[in-house]
C-alpha cells in the first residue's frame, strides 16, 4: 500500500497527461493491440485444445493481463541499464505512464464489474460512478489544492513539518478504505494519493525518504516473496505450460509490433524501436498484484497463478540481456567538427555549456564568464545546466526554461544569470536547462546538449568541496563518475573547475576593487594549447591581470627549440598583448618535476584564477609528480593544485581540448457474520474464512468491514484521526501527547463509545484484535529500536556521581518502600483476590523511570537544555540501566513455569551472551560497514535495510531465548552509533513513520482494553494510596541526594516531580501482565489510568515550580563600553552554517586583539538534535580529530579558528564547544555558556540566508525564535550578524589586496553607544577604514540625550584624531524619509555596517516602523537587512545589555547608562554651553 503511494509520488502528473505524440501514440497502440489480440489468441487456444476447465477459465484473465505496461518496472530498468537520459529511455518511460494511465482506469472498471454477482447494471454504475468520484476528491478537490497548499508553506525555507508528514501517512489508510468501500482494491487510493502530492522537493523529498528506507526497500520485497512462497511449480503440467506460454509468447510479439508501427511512423529508428518495445515488455510487481488478486478471488487456480509468476520471472529474465545486446551503451555524441577554442575563428562567438551542481560555485562561474570578454564582435552564449539528482521523483527530465519564468526552486541560479545577461546585454545571450536524473546517467544529457547547442566548452564542477579551514569538506563520487565520463565522451573542450571560493571570498569582477589575477601554466601540449587559448580571450577584459607561465626543461633541445605549434602559439599571444600593460609573461627553466613542483608552490596566494592543461607531453619535467596523483581527470599538474596538502588557494580550473583520437583512458563506471469464537475453558479461539481479506465494495450488498484488509484500515484510520483530534484539543492544556493517545483508545473502548456492544463488535471484533495488536506490536519494536539508537552508551554507563546517585536511590527507594506499604495493605486490609495478586506487580512498577517518556516531557516544557534538565536526563538512563538488567532477570524466572533453576540459569545465560554478541560482534560489524564510506557521503540504502532486517532478527532472537520481544530491538540500537550519520539517516527514515503513525497504535490499544466500568470503589482508593505514595517516595529519594550534591531545594522537587513522568515502559509492563493473567481488567485499568493522571498533573506543577529564565540573571553589567580600558575582550560567536564563518573570523580579526587588550573568542556551533535524544554540550579539545571526524562537520569550522589563533598567537585565545539540540531550546546552551564565560557581547546569526542574486535564499523561523529568545535573556550584550559575503565575497582581512570598510550608523541611545565602544577597537587595526555617520535631528539642539551622544563622541573622534583611516560625518535630516535616503545612498560604500539595535522615539522613525519584518533587528536594522533596500554589505545589529526587563518593547525597558564610569579615553572633558572641549 505505502510502496504504491510512494510510486505515486515519484510519478510526473505532466508526463501522463501531457506527454509527446509519440508516445501517446505507443501507449494506445500497445494498450489497443494487447488488449485484443491476445484475447482472440485465447479464444483460439481454448476453442481448439482440449484442456481442463478450470484452466480455460483464467486463460483470459493472463491474457488481458498481458496489456499492462508497469511504469515502476520499466523505469527501474532502464535505471540499470543506465540509459533512462536517452531519448529511448524518455519515450519508453512517457509511454509506460500513458499506457498505465488507461490501464489503472479500466482496470478499475472492470473490477466493478466483476464485483456485480447480481447482474444488476445499475449496481455497476454506481460503482463506477464512486470510482470516478473517488479520483475526483483526491486529484482534482478538496484532496489535490489541501497538498499544494501544504506544499507552499513547507517551501518556505523550511523543512515539510512533522505534522503534515503524519497527517499524510493517515490519508494514506483513509483512501485505501474507501477504495475499499467502492469496491476497488485497496492499492488504487493510495496511488491516486500519491499522484496528487506535488513532486519532488519538498513535500515528495520528505515523503520519499520517509518511505524509502523501510517501505520500499523492507517491507516491499516480502510481498515479492510471498507471491513466490504461493508458487506451487508441481501443480503445474505439460498441457498447462505449452498453452501459457503460447499466449505469452505472442503477446510478446504482438506488443513489440505494436510499438514499432507507431514508433517508425514517427521515424524512431528501427533498433531503438525494437528497445523501446523489449523495454515495455518487461514485467514485475503490477502483474504481481493482479495476479494475487485473481487468485485471491478464485478466477486463477494454483496452476495458473504458478504459470503466471514464472512467465512474469521469465520474461523479465529474457528482455534484460537482450536490451544491452541490442542497445550495449548510451548513443555517443560524436561531433564532425572541431569544437575548441583554440580552433574557432577569430571573433566567433564562444559558446560555453556551464554544470551547476550546488549555487556557492555560482560566484566563481559568474566572474569566469564575466572574463570571458563577451563583446558584440565576439559574444558569449551561455547554456546554464542545473545538476538535479531525483528526489521524491521516478522519472528523468531535461526542462528548458526562460529567463522570465523563474521555478520557484533554482530562482536565484535564473537571476543570478539573468543579471550577468543584463549586465552584458548585446554581448551575451543565456539559455537555461535543468537535468533532473540519477548522476549515473547524468552524463548522457550534458554531452548531448552540448552537441546539439554546439558548445565550444563545458565547464564540470569539481567533485570535492572545500571547507573554510582548507581541508576537504565532501567529497561525491557519483559526480567525480560524471566527470570521467564526460570527458570520455564530450564533443567539445571540457573543463573541471576547482572552487575554492570559501577560502579567499568571491569577489565579483565588476564590483572588486582590484584587478582579477589569472595565471596560465604553459608545459605543452594539445590541452594546454587551449589553456592558452582560453587565457588569451580573457587578457582582453579591462579588469584582468593575466601572467602565463611556460616551463622549460634545463639541457633539453625541446626547451631550447620549442614544438612549432607551441612557438606559433605562444608569439601570437605575445604579439596580440603587445601593448597590454596587464599581460605578463614569464619563462622558468627546470631541471625535473621537484623544481617545477617548487616553482608552482612559489605562486601559492597569487591569483584568483590558474588554467592548466590535463595531459602533456611526456617530459623528465614531469617526473615523480605522477606517483602521488589521485584524481586522474586533472592530470598531473591539475592534480598537484587541487591537493589541500599543495597549499595553494587560489581558483583552479583545467581544461581538456576536444579530441578526434582515442580518449586517454578507459572510463570504468564506478527499490458478526464472518467469524465463529469457540470458548473452551479460559480461551477464546477465533475463526474466520481466509478468504474474506478484501471486500467487493458496498455496491455488492456486502459489509465491508467483514473483511480484514478494510476492517483494519478503518481501525488504524479511526484511531490515528481520533488520537490526533484529541492532541490537538489537549494541547492548549499543556498535556503530553502520550495522554491524548491513551484517552483515544479508552474513547474508542468499552470505557466510552465501545460500551455500546453493536457499535463494539462494528469496528473492533474480536477477530480483528489479532492483527491490529500484530501492527502495533510491529510499531512497539521499531520504536524501542529507535530509543536505543537516540540513546547515548556513556551517558547511560558513565552518567556522573549526581546522576548516579539520584538514580540509584529513586530506583532503590521506590522499590522498596512502596512494597513494605503493599505488605501491609495486603494484610490488615480486606480485598478482592485479583487485587491482592495484581497489587504487588502495580507497586514494583512505580519504581520505572522511563528515559524516553521523561526526554519528551522536558522537550515540550522547554527546558530540556538547563542543568535541570541534563541531570533528569541522566538520572533517568541511569535508573534504566538497573532497570533494563532487572526486568530481564524478572522476565526470565517468571517465563520458567516448571520451576527448574537450570532453566531460569541458562535463560540468563543466554540473556547475558544475546548481550554480550550485540556489543563485540554486531557493532563493530556496524562500525566496519560505515567506515569505507568517502566522507560526506550518505549511508547506503543496502547498510539501512541490514539493520533493518536485524532488529527483527534480534526480536526473534530475544523471544526465543525467553525475554519480550522489544529487549533485542533496544539493545541493539544502543548499539548502533547514534547521531550522524546512521544514527540521523535511521532516525530521519523512520521516526515519522513509527512514532507518529504505528507507536500511537499500540498506545490507542492500550486505551481500548481498558474498561472503566469494570473498576470497583474499594479498589480505586488502594491503588491511588501506592501511587501516591510511591510518587511521594519517588521526591524523597531525589531530594537527599540532591540536596547532598548542592541542588537547591525547589530544583531538586522539580527533579523529582520530573521522574515521577510515566508512559510507554509502564503500558508495555501492564500489557505483559494482562496478558500473563496477572492484571485482570479492574487492574489493568487502574494502572492505565493511574499513567494518564500522573502525567497529566505532574506538567502543570512543574511549569508552575520551574523557570528556566531566572538561572540567567547577571549582577553586573557585561558590555564594550562599560569595559575597563584594555581588558580582555570576551566574545561568544554563534555558527550555524559554515558560510558565515569568513565573515565571522574577519569580525573577529578587525576586534583587533592585542596583548595589552586581548580577545578571548568562544564558539559555539548550533547543531539540531537528530538521530539521538539528549542533548549535549559538549566541549572540543584541541586537535581532538577523533572528535572532528565523527561530529556533524564542525571539524573545519574549528580549524578555521584555529587558524585564526594561531595568526594572533598571545593576543587571542579560542574554546570550542558544540551544542546539539533542539532549535527550540537551543538559545538556553547560548545563554548558560554566556554567563558561565563571563562573555562581553554575543554574536548570533540572523535567521535569513542571501542567495547569490541578492535575494532570500532561505528562511529558518526557528532561528528567529532563539535569536528573540537570546535577546530577551541575555546576560551581556548580543548582536545579530546579517551575513552578505555571499554577495559581494567574504575575502580574509589579512590577505586581502584593499581596506576592510566599516560603517557606525549612530541616532543615539544605549544600543548606539555599544556599538561606537565596539568601533572604538576596530578603528586601532591597520586594515580598517571606519566611517562613524551621526544621524541629527533639525532643530534639537537642546536635547538633553543629545548632548549626552555628543560626549561619547567627541571623545571617539579625540582618541582617533591622528588615525587617518577615520571619518566622522554629521547628516541633518528632518524626518524617515530623509534617513532613509541618506542610508540607501550608502550602496557599496563598506563591507561591513554597524547600528544599535533600539532608540529613543524621535521623528527620525517616522514612517519607517510601518514596514518593519523583524523585530529583533530595530528599525534600521530590518531596513539594512531587506533585500529590496540594495545594501551589500554585511550588517552587525548590537543591542546592549539590559538590566531585568522585557527588551522586546522598548518603553518597558530599564533606564540605559551611556557613560555611567570613566572616560572611554584619557582626557578631560569640560562643557560649556553647547560647546565640548577636549583638553
Amino acid at each position: 500500500m505505502f510502496f504504491f503511494f510512494a510510486m505515486g509520488v515519484k510519478m510526473d502528473l505532466r508526463m501522463m497527461f501531457q506527454p509527446e505524440a509519440k508516445a501517446v501514440a505507443i501507449g494506445i497502440s500497445v494498450y489497443f493491440f494487447t488488449s485484443t489480440i491476445p484475447l482472440i489468441i485465447c479464444f483460439i487456444l481454448t476453442t481448439y485444445s482440449s484442456m481442463d476447465t478450470a484452466l480455460a477459465n483464467s486463460i483470459p484473465y493472463i491474457a488481458v493481463s498481458q496489456a499492462s505496461t508497469a511504469f515502476p518496472v520499466i523505469s527501474h530498468l532502464l535505471t540499470e541499464l543506465k540509459i533512462i537520459n536517452t531519448d529511448i529511455g524518455r519515450l519508453a518511460v512517457s509511454s509506460a505512464l500513458f499506457c498505465d494511465a488507461i490501464g489503472i482506469s479500466l482496470t478499475a472498471v472492470v473490477l466493478s464489474i466483476a464485483g456485480n454477482k447480481d447482474k444488476n447494471v445499475m449496481t455497476t454504475v454506481w460503482a463506477i460512478l464512486s470510482y470516478a468520484g473517488l479520483v475526483a476528491i483526491i486529484i482534482a478537490f478538496p484532496i489535490r489544492p489541501t497538498l499544494l497548499c501544504m506544499q507552499k508553506h513547507a517551501s518556505l525555507g523550511k523543512a515539510v513539518p512533522e505534522t503534515f508528514i503524519v497527517i499524510i501517512f493517515v490519508a494514506v489508510l483513509v483512501t485505501a478504505f474507501l477504495s475499499e468501500i467502492v469496491g476497488q482494491h485497496f492499492i488504487l487510493g493510495p496511488l491516486l494519493l500519491g499522484l496528487a502530492v506535488p513532486a519532488g522537493p519538498p513535500l515528495g523529498d520528505a515523503l520519499e525518504l520517509k518511505l524509502h528506507s523501510l517501505c520500499v526497500e523492507f517491507l516491499y520485497p516480502i510481498f515479492l516473496a510471498v507471491s513466490g512462497m504461493k508458487t506451487n511449480v508441481l501443480k503445474i503440467n505439460f498441457q498447462g505450460l505449452w498453452v501459457v506460454g503460447t499466449l505469452v509468447f505472442f503477446s510478446f510479439l504482438v506488443k513489440i509490433g505494436a510499438v514499432m508501427a507507431p514508433a517508425m511512423y514517427h521515424n524512431v529508428p528501427v533498433q531503438e524501436a525494437v528497445v523501446v518495445a523489449l523495454a515495455l515488455n518487461a514485467k514485475g510487481i503490477t502483474e504481481l498484484v493482479i495476479f494475487i488478486l485473481l487468485k485471491e478471488k478464485g478466477i486463477l487456480t494454483d496452476q495458473a497463478f504458478a504459470l503466471s509468476v514464472i512467465q512474469v520471472v521469465v520474461t523479465t529474465a529474457i528482455i534484460t540481456p537482450l536490451i544491452r545486446v541490442l542497445y550495449s551503451s548510451p548513443r555517443q555524441c560524436i561531433s564532425i567538427q572541431r569544437n575548441s577554442i583554440q580552433h574557432a575563428k577569430r571573433n566567433t562567438e564562444l559558446r560555453v555549456l556551464v554544470c551547476i551542481h550546488n549555487q556557492e560555485s555560482i560566484p566563481t562561474i559568474l566572474n569566469l564568464l564575466e572574463v570571458s570578454h563577451a563583446t558584440r564582435e565576439s559574444p558569449v552564449a551561455v547554456i546554464g545546466f542545473l545538476l538535479v539528482e531525483p528526489v521524491g521523483q521516478t522519472t528523468p527530465m531535461l526542462l528548458a526554461h526562460q529567463l522570465q519564468r523563474k521555478p520557484g526552486r533554482f530562482a536565484h541560479v535564473f537571476n543570478a544569470l539573468h543579471h550577468y545577461e543584463l549586465q552584458n546585454k548585446s554581448c551575451a545571450t543565456v539559455q537555461l536547462f535543468t537535468a533532473i536524473s540519477k548522476f549515473e546517467a547524468m552524463h548522457d544529457d550534458i554531452c548531448q546538449v552540448a552537441l546539439d547547442k554546439r558548445a565550444t566548452i563545458v565547464i564540470l564542477p569539481y567533485h570535492k568541496q572545500w571547507a573554510i579551514d582548507g581541508t576537504i569538506g565532501s567529497v561525491n563520487g557519483a559526480v567525480r563518475n560524471m566527470n570521467l565520463r564526460v570527458l570520455h565522451k564530450a564533443p567539445c573542450s571540457v573543463g573541471i573547475l576547482i572552487e575554492r571560493g570559501v577560502l579567499t571570498g568571491t569577489l565579483s569582477v565588476l564590483t572588486n576593487r582590484s584587478w582579477y589575477q589569472i595565471a596560465v601554466l604553459f608545459i605543452g601540449g594539445q590541452d594546454d594549447v587551449e589553456s592558452l587559448a582560453y587565457g588569451a580571450r580573457m587578457a582582453k577584459h579591462s579588469s584582468t591581470n593575466l601572467t602565463v607561465f611556460r616551463f622549460l626543461l634545463f639541457g633539453s633541445e625541446e626547451s631550447r627549440g620549442p614544438k612549432p605549434d607551441d612557438d606559433d602559439l605562444i608569439d601570437e599571444v605575445r604579439y596580440a598583448n603587445r601593448g597590454n600593460d596587464h599581460f605578463e609573461y614569464i619563462e622558468e627553466v627546470v631541471i625535473d618535476g621537484i623544481g617545477l613542483a617548487a616553482l608552482i608552490r612559489r605562486m601559492e596566494d597569487c591569483f584568483d584564477l590558474m588554467i592548466v592543461g590535463r595531459r602533456h607531453q611526456e617530459s623528465p619535467i614531469l617526473s615523480r609528480l605522477g606517483e602521488w596523483s589521485e584524481c586522474p581527470e586533472l592530470g598531473v599538474i591539475g592534480d598537484m593544485l587541487a591537493s589541500p596538502d599543495f597549499g595553494s588557494i587560489s581558483l583552479l580550473h583545467f581544461l581538456r581540448s576536444y579530441q578526434e583520437e582515442t580518449p586517454f583512458m578507459e572510463i570504468v563506471p564506478s527499490e458478526s457474520a464472518n467469524e465463529m469464537l469457540l470458548v473452551m475453558a479460559n480461551m477464546t479461539l477465533v475463526c474466520e474464512n481466509p478468504n474474506n481479506i478484501q471486500s467487493k465494495g458496498i455496491w455488492s450488498q456486502s459489509n465491508p468491514l467483514n473483511f480484514s484488509t478494510p476492517l483494519l484500515l478503518c481501525q488504524i484510520s479511526i484511531i490515528s484521526i481520533i488520537s490526533q483530534l484529541i492532541g490537538f484539543c489537549l494541547k492548549p492544556l499543556g498535556q503530553s501527547s502520550i495522554v491524548s493517545q491513551i484517552f483515544g483508545g479508552m474513547l474508542l473502548g468499552p470505557s466510552l463509545l465501545g460500551h455500546d456492544k453493536a457499535l463494539s463488535l462494528t469496528l473492533f471484533p474480536t477477530r480483528g484484535n489479532a492483527m491490529i495488536e500484530l501492527i502495533a506490536t510491529f510499531g512497539l519494536m521499531f520504536f524501542f529500536f529507535l530509543i536505543g539508537v537516540k540513546m547515548d552508551p556513556i551517558m547511560m554507563l558513565r552518567p556522573g556521581k549526581k546522576a548516579m546517585g539520584i538514580g540509584f536511590s529513586v530506583f532503590f527507594f521506590t522499590l522498596t518502600l512502596p512494597s513494605i506499604l503493599c505488605f501491609i495493605l495486603k494484610n490488615y486490609l480486606t480485598m478482592d483476590t485479583s487485587l491482592a495478586h495484581s497489587l504487588p506487580f502495580i507497586t514494583i512498577s512505580q519504581s520505572i523511570t522511563a528515559f524516553p517518556v521523561i526526554v519528551c516531557l522536558l522537550t515540550e516544557l522547554k527546558f530540556l537544555n538547563t542543568e535541570l534538565g541534563r541531570l533528569a536526563v541522566s538520572s533517568a538512563m541511569f535508573c534504566d540501566v538497573i532497570s533494563i538488567s532487572l526486568t530481564a532477570i524478572v522476565y526470565s524466572i517468571s517465563e520458567n513455569k516448571g520451576g527448574n533453576a537450570m532453566t531460569t540459569i541458562w535463560a540468563l545465560v543466554s540473556y547475558v551472551a544475546f548481550f554480550a554478541t550485540i556489543a563485540f560482534t554486531v557493532r563493530p560489524t556496524v562500525l566496519w560497514m560505515l567506515n569505507p564510506g568517502p566522507e560526506g557521503k550518505s549511508v547506503d540504502e543496502t547498510c539501512i535495510f541490514i539493520i533493518l532486517a536485524l532488529v527483527l532478527v534480534v526480536g526473534f532472537v530475544s523471544e526465543t531465548i525467553g525475554q519480550h520481544f522489544i529487549l533485542g530491538p533496544l539493545i541493539f540500537g544502543l548499539a548502533v552509533p547514534e547521531g550522524p550519520p546512521l544514527g540521523a539517516a535511521l532516525e530521519s527514515r523512520l521516526d515519522t513513520l513509527i512514532s507518529g503513525l504505528l507507536y500511537p497504535i499500540f498506545l490507542a490499544v492500550s486505551g481500548l482494553k481498558t474498561n472503566v466500568f469494570a473498576i470497583k470503589s474499594e479498589a480505586v482508593w488502594v491503588v491511588t494510596i501506592i501511587v501516591v505514595f510511591a510518587c511521594l517516595v519517588k521526591i524523597g529519594a531525589v531530594i537527599l541526594p540532591a540536596i547532598y550534591s548542592d541542588v537547591p531545594i525547589r530544583e531538586a522537587l522539580v527533579l523529582g516531580l520530573v521522574l515521577n513522568a510515566k508512559g510507554i515502559n509502564e503500558l508495555i509492563l501492564y500489557n505483559y501482565f494482562r496478558q500473563s493473567e496477572i492484571l485482570k481488567d479492574q487492574e489493568f485499568a487502574l494502572a492505565v489510568i493511574s499513567v494518564v493522571v500522573v502525567t497529566a498533573i505532574i506538567t502543570p506543577l512543574i511549569k508552575l515550580l520551574y523557570d528556566p529564565q531566572n538561572q540567567y540573571i547577571s549582577t553586573k553589567r557585561n558590555t564594550i563600553q562599560h569595559a575597563k580600558p584594555d581588558a580582555e575582550l570576551r566574545i561568544l560567536v554563534c555558527i550555524h552554517n559554515h558560510d558565515t564563518v569568513p565573515t565571522i573570523i574577519n569580525l573577529l580579526e578587525v576586534s583587533h586583539a592585542t596583548r595589552e587588550s586581548p580577545v578571548a573568542v568562544i564558539t559555539v556551533f548550533l547543531v539540531e538534535l537528530v538521530g539521538r535524544s539528549a542533548p549535549m554540550l559538549v566541549t572540543h579539545e584541541r586537535f581532538d580529530k577523533t572528535f572532528l571526524r565523527n561530529v556533524c562537520s564542525s571539524g573545519h569550522i574549528v580549524n578555521a579558528f584555529q587558524h585564526y589563533e594561531l595568526q594572533n598567537q598571545t593576543c587571542v585565545t579560542v574554546q570550542s564547544f558544540t551544542a546539539m539540540s533542539h532549535l527550540e531550546t537551543m538559545h538556553d546552551d547560548i545563554l548558560q555558556m554566556a554567563l558561565d564565560k563571563k562573555a562581553t557581547i554575543v554574536i548570533i546569526p540572523f535567521h535569513k540566508q542571501w542567495a547569490i542574486d541578492g535575494s532570500i535564499g532561505s528562511v529558518n523561523r526557528a532561528i528567529q525564535n532563539m535569536n528573540l529568545n537570546v535577546l530577551n535573556k541575555v546576560p551581556c550584550s548580543v548582536g545579530i550578524l546579517v551575513d552578505r559575503g555571499i554577495l559581494t565575497g567574504s575575502s580574509s582581512i589579512l590577505t586581502c589586496r584593499l581596506l576592510y570598510r566599516v560603517g557606525i550608523l549612530f541616532i543615539g541611545g544605549a544600543d548606539d553607544a555599544e556599538s561606537l565602544a565596539y568601533g572604538c577597537r576596530m578603528a586601532k587595526h591597520r586594515r580598517t577604514n571606519l566611517t562613524v555617520i551621526r544621524f541629527l535631528l533639525f532643530g534639537s539642539e537642546n536635547n538633553l540625550d543629545r548632548k549626552h551622544d555628543t560626549v561619547l563622541i567627541e571623545e571617539f573622534r579625540q582618541a582617533n584624531i591622528d588615525n587617518k583611516r577615520f571619518v566622522f560625518i554629521e547628516e541633518v535630516v528632518r524626518d524617515g524619509e530623509g534617513l532613509a535616503a541618506l542610508i540607501r545612498g550608502m550602496e557599496d560604500c563598506f563591507d561591513l555596517m554597524i547600528v544599535g539595535r533600539q532608540h529613543q522615539d524621535s521623528p527620525l522613525f517616522s514612517g519607517l516602523d510601518e514596514w518593519s519584518e523583524c523585530p529583533e533587528l530595530g528599525v534600521i536594522g530590518d531596513m539594512l537587512a531587506s533585500p529590496d533596500f540594495g545594501i551589500t554589505a554585511s550588517v552587525l545589529v548590537v543591542q546592549q545589555q539590559r538590566v531585568g526587563r522585557n527588551v522586546n518593547n522598548w518603553p518597558t525597558q530599564g533606564q540605559p547608562v551611556l557613560n555611567d564610569r570613566e572616560p572611554l579615553f584619557n582626557h578631560d572633558v569640560r562643557h560649556e554651553g553647547d560647546t565640548t572641549t577636549m583638553v
